[in-house]
């Protein structure tokens, strides 16, 4: 399981247990004995892109590993703030980059893992309209076809559409010290948060996760925080037994 072989790496590295805390992965991985002397850092991320997970060091320096479900789940899907600019319980923002392009489309999807065949997934009404845009993920340490095919059903239905992507976004907190400093110092990655733009050249009103985090000081007491995103899903995955969530095909997906 992703999970054991991450854990196994950071004992491997001396990492203090305490030190780290780990999610129950998703996906199984394939034996390491012909990874034995790979960087251990790149090890991580084969083993985080399996999963399509998360793997990052909080700010107070624990090791943090999310499942690939972890963001479908408390406390991930509440929105910790929300900038925009029309005011009320919005906080104040500064800068937003918007790109709407085809940087982000892909619609025809190859994976691959290690000793596997090429599994393909496509959506024809995409590749239609936009010819084939093609994303190729090789060398994936995932056990079985399945789920390599699985992988790639994931990332077109993903992907298969052009969105209005804003990133980054950066504030001052100096603004609104009371409301924008615990925002700066206390968000982590992965926080969601809503971006809700009216007066810019489109208007945004969706939900984010946070990919990174930057600070910028002065010696002028300037401070400015801007924040890498990520699109959170907004779509309702199969959750059995669970009211407006176990009915599969019609207002949820089967989710990877």
């Amino acid at each position: 399981r992703s999970d054991v072989r991450i854990k196994r790496l950071l004992d491997a590295l001396g990492w203090p247990a305490a030190q780290y805390s780990l999610n129950a992965g998703q996906v199984s991985v394939q034996a390491s004995g012909q990874f034995s002397r790979a960087n251990t850092l790149d090890h991580l991320y084969s083993v985080v892109e399996a999963e399509q997970g998360q793997l990052f060091v909080r700010g107070d320096g624990l090791v943090r590993y999310l499942d690939r479900h972890a963001r479908l789940k408390a406390p991930y899907t509440t929105e910790q703030v929300i900038l925009g600019d029309t005011g009320g319980t919005d906080r104040p923002y500064n800068h937003a980059e918007l790109d709407y392009s085809t940087r982000y489309l892909y619609n025809v999807a190859r994976v691959q893992r290690t000793g596997g065949a090429v599994q393909e997934r496509s959506n024809t009404t995409s590749t239609g309209t936009y010819g084939d845009r093609v994303i190729s993920k090789t060398g994936l340490l995932l056990v079985d076809e399945a789920s390599a095919d699985s992988f790639a059903s994931y990332l077109v239905a993903k992907y298969k559409d052009p969105f209005l992507f804003p990133s980054p976004v950066s504030y001052w907190p100096l603004v609104e010290g009371a409301n924008l400093w615990p925002q700066a110092l206390g968000r982590e990655l992965s926080d969601r948060i809503r971006l809700k733009l009216s007066k810019a050249s489109a208007t945004i009103n969706d939900p984010y996760h946070l990919e990174g985090i930057e600070h910028r000081a002065n010696a002028d007491g300037e401070w400015e925080t801007t924040y890498m995103l990520g699109s959170a899903d907004q779509r309702k995955y199969w959750v059995l037994g669970q009211t407006d969530y176990s009915e599969l095909g019609t207002n949820t997906v089967l989710g990877f």
